[in-house]
C-alpha cells in the first residue's frame, strides 16, 4: 500500500472521528456545530464519497450536541417525521436566539450598577402621605 494511501486513510478515519465528536461540543453555538458537521461531511465526500453521511445522521448529531436546555424542543423535533437539515437548523437558531435573549435579561436585573436600593429608605413612609392613607380617614367629610 502507498504512503499517500495510508495517510489517506488516517485521516478519513480522523474527520469520521472528528464528526461524531461533534455531539460533545455541547456549548458552543448552532451555527458554529452546523458549520463543523458541513466542513468535515464535505472533507469525508472529497476523500471517499460513498461515505458521504446523510443529513438524517448529521440531524442526529446535531441534535445531540445540544445543551439540556433545547430538551423540550429535541422531544419536538424527534415526534416530527424526518425533519430536515434546514428545519432542524431554523428552530435550534430559534432556541438559542431565545436562550441568549433570556439571558441578556438577567444579566440586566443582576447588575448591581442598574438600581440601588437601600432597604431602609424604601420602607420609610412620608407622614404626610401616610396620614391621608390612614384608617381613621373620614369619607363622610368628603362627600
Amino acid at each position: 500500500m502507498k504512503q499517500s494511501q495510508t495517510t489517506n486513510k488516517s485521516r478519513l478515519r480522523l474527520v469520521l472521528r472528528d464528526t461524531f465528536a461533534v455531539s460533545d461540543y455541547k456549548y458552543k453555538s448552532v451555527t458554529e456545530k452546523a458549520q463543523a458537521l458541513m466542513n468535515l461531511n464535505a472533507e469525508i465526500t472529497l476523500q471517499k464519497p460513498e461515505l458521504k453521511l446523510h443529513s438524517d445522521y448529521l440531524v442526529m448529531i446535531l441534535m445531540r450536541s445540544m445543551p439540556p436546555e433545547y430538551d423540550a424542543l429535541l422531544v419536538v423535533l424527534n415526534m416530527k417525521e424526518d425533519p430536515t437539515w434546514d428545519e432542524t437548523l431554523s428552530f435550534l437558531r430559534a432556541k438559542e436566539t431565545e436562550l441568549l435573549d433570556m439571558e441578556v435579561v438577567v444579566d440586566l436585573f443582576e447588575d448591581e450598577d442598574l438600581i440601588e436600593v437601600d432597604p431602609e429608605v424604601a420602607l420609610e413612609v412620608d407622614p404626610e402621605v401616610d396620614s391621608r392613607l390612614s384608617l381613621e380617614y373620614d369619607f363622610r367629610e368628603h362627600q
